[in-house]
């Protein structure tokens, strides 16, 4: 019994070490995000008036495929909050593209970006994804809402052609 007393204080010590280091580091992190200016952004999407469920959101920096971007993902009210990453809310700041789509999945962003025809079962007018013309600006260390309130009618993303060696 001696010998266990001393071996529990040593590992208890150590997991005290363990968690304090973690919790530099989570400090140091958000001191990154801090003076990168990262914002909340939060908002609602809604489709001719109606909530938008379970879309996609992205806002990106740019056209190109290398921009830097953040996502979201609307609830069943069309509510979203915008992520950079799987760990870390919010949008860097800066002037933004936004694109919504319903169809997407987060391999396929080459596939919008490209001249390919995607995807068949698309509803979201193109003028709000592949050819967005929405945009934001988000400033820095500030909680902002963003809604969107789209409009049907537009001219959405054509099916893709058949495949001649899909035989």
């Amino acid at each position: 019994m001696k010998t266990i007393a001393p071996i529990l204080s040593v590992l208890c010590g150590l997991g005290l070490v363990a968690l304090s280091g973690c919790g530099r580091v989570a400090a140091k992190d958000e001191q990154h995000y801090r003076a990168q200016g990262v914002a909340q952004i939060t908002g609602r999407v809604t489709l001719d008036g109606q909530p938008l469920a379970y879309a996609q959101i992205q806002f990106s920096s740019g056209k190109s495929l290398g921009s830097s971007f953040c996502y979201g993902i609307t609830d069943a009210d069309g509510k979203y909050q915008m992520r950079i990453n799987s760990q870390r809310t919010g949008s860097m700041p800066g002037d933004k593209i936004v694109r919504i789509w319903t169809t997407m999945r987060g391999d396929d962003f080459e596939l919008l970006m490209s001249d390919r025809s995607y995807p068949a079962n698309e509803t979201i007018p193109i003028e709000y994804n592949r050819e967005s013309t929405l945009t934001v600006a988000v400033e820095p260390n500030k909680s902002q809402v963003h809604n969107f309130d789209l409009k049907s009618g537009g001219r959405v993303n054509p099916a893709p052609a058949p495949n001649p060696n899909d035989e």
